[in-house]
C-alpha cells in the first residue's frame, strides 16, 4: 500500500473496511544488487577508500585548455624558488616537524603572485592524523607540499616515499581541474629523512591508470581489464594484506628504486617527473630508472 510492507504484515490495510482502493502485496520477489565499493587502506594525505579516495566518475575527461606544460621540469621547481621566496624556508620549517605524530601540509595556490606577502597556506588535520586537503578549492594548486610522520596509524611510521592514496588525491585533484598542471610540485618529506618532489608533465597519465567505479553511476560500463590491472599494481606495490613492496618499515633506499618501478608499470613516469631534494632545498636531482633496474640521478642546478 505505497509503504513498501512485506506481504503479510498487518500494518498493510489494503483490502479492509476503507482501505479497498489499493490491492494488497502479493507474494513479491527480491531484488539482488550488487556493488563494489572500495576498502579503507589508509596512509596517505587523507585516508582514503583504497585502493584510492572516494569513487571518481571514470568518463571522458576534458580539464578545458589540455593537458601539458611548456616548462622544463627542473626549471618549474627552481621558477617557483625564485617567483616564491617564502617556500624554501617553510620547507626547511616543515621538515623539522616529522618526528610529531601527524602528518603537516601546506600549499600555494593561483591566487600567489611574487609580491603575495605570504603565500604560504596552511592545510588542516583531518583524521587519523593526516592533512586535509580540500577538493573542491576555489583557486587551483600550484604547490602542495605534505609531511609523512614518525608514527602514522599503526604506530609503525609512515612510507619514505608518495603513497597510493598521495597519487590518487592528485588524479582527483586533475579530474576535478583543481590542479595547475604546468606549474605543479608535489612535495613528500618523511620521518625516513627523505624529500621528495614531483612535477606533472601530463596529466592524463593519472587518469589512464587510476580507474574507479562511480558507485551513483547505475548501469555504468566497467572496463574490468582495467580495473583488475589497477587492482594487481596495488597489490604487488601497496597492499598491506600481501603485503606490498612498499610499506611503512622497508628501507627508504629500497623503496626508491621501487617507487620508480612502480611509476614505469603504471605509465606514470612518461607525464610525471621524480626529483630528491638535498637537506635544505638548495639542490635538486631528477631521478630515473636505468634499464638494469638501478636509479640514474641529474643534477638540476
Amino acid at each position: 500500500s505505497n509503504q513498501q510492507h512485506e506481504t503479510g504484515d498487518p500494518g498493510c490495510l489494503c483490502g479492509t473496511p476503507g482501505h479497498m482502493d489499493c490491492t494488497p502485496a502479493n507474494a513479491g520477489f527480491y531484488m539482488i544488487q550488487y556493488v563494489m565499493l572500495p576498502a579503507d587502506c589508509g596512509g596517505g594525505v587523507s585516508p582514503g577508500n583504497g585502493p584510492g579516495p572516494s569513487p571518481i566518475y571514470t568518463g571522458p575527461y576534458n580539464p578545458g585548455g589540455g593537458f601539458g606544460s611548456t616548462a622544463n621540469p627542473c626549471d618549474k621547481i627552481k621558477n617557483a624558488n625564485v617567483k616564491y621566496s617564502k617556500l624554501k624556508p617553510s620547507l626547511v620549517t616543515i621538515a623539522g616537524t616529522t618526528s610529531q605524530n601527524h602528518e603537516n601540509g601546506f600549499f600555494i595556490d593561483a591566487s600567489a603572485t611574487s609580491t603575495t606577502a605570504n603565500p604560504i597556506q596552511d592545510f588542516p588535520l583531518g583524521t587519523a592524523g593526516t592533512i586535509e586537503i580540500d577538493n573542491n578549492t576555489s583557486q587551483k594548486y600550484v604547490i602542495i607540499v605534505h609531511t609523512h610522520d614518525a608514527v602514522g596509524s599503526t604506530g609503525n611510521g609512515t612510507y619514505s616515499v608518495f603513497t597510493w592514496d598521495d597519487l590518487a588525491k592528485i588524479n582527483q585533484l586533475i579530474i576535478n581541474n583543481h590542479i595547475d598542471v604546468s606549474n605543479f610540485i608535489f612535495y613528500v618529506i618523511t620521518a625516513d629523512g627523505t624529500k621528495y618532489a614531483m612535477t606533472i608533465e601530463n596529466g592524463a597519465v593519472f587518469q589512464n591508470f587510476f580507474y574507479y567505479l562511480n558507485t551513483n553511476n547505475v548501469g555504468q560500463t566497467v572496463d574490468m581489464d582495467k580495473l583488475l590491472n589497477t587492482q594487481k599494481v596495488y597489490d604487488t606495490y601497496y597492499n598491506k594484506e600481501t603485503p606490498g613492496l612498499i610499506s611503512e618499515t622497508s628501507s627508504p633506499a629500497i623503496d626508491k628504486v621501487n617507487f620508480l618501478k612502480f611509476l614505469k608499470d603504471t605509465g606514470l613516469s612518461s607525464g610525471v617527473s621524480l626529483f630528491e631534494s638535498n637537506s635544505d632545498f638548495s639542490s635538486y636531482s631528477k631521478i630515473s630508472l636505468k634499464s638494469n633496474g638501478t636509479v640514474n640521478s641529474q643534477n638540476c642546478n
